[in-house]
């Protein structure tokens, strides 16, 4: 379901925005892996005090009506 989903964004990505695919294919690679650094961040938690921080700050973020 995500590989389709990448492959119909970067197809609509060649589409509407009029990026070359190489272009787009490179941008929804770069967020994927940001996407997957902020879920492994948050997925694993650790001893350590600053991570222990960060994750507090990623769940405050990703919590429904926290911009309130």
């Amino acid at each position: 379901m995500v590989v389709l989903g990448f492959v119909a964004a970067a197809v609509v990505l060649r589409l509407v925005a009029g990026m070359s695919l190489r272009d787009s294919v490179t941008l929804l690679a770069a967020a994927g892996a940001v996407a997957v650094a902020v879920l492994l961040t948050v997925a694993f938690p650790s001893g350590s005090r600053k991570r222990g921080l960060l994750r507090r700050l990623l769940n405050a973020a990703l919590t429904p009506g926290s911009g309130s």
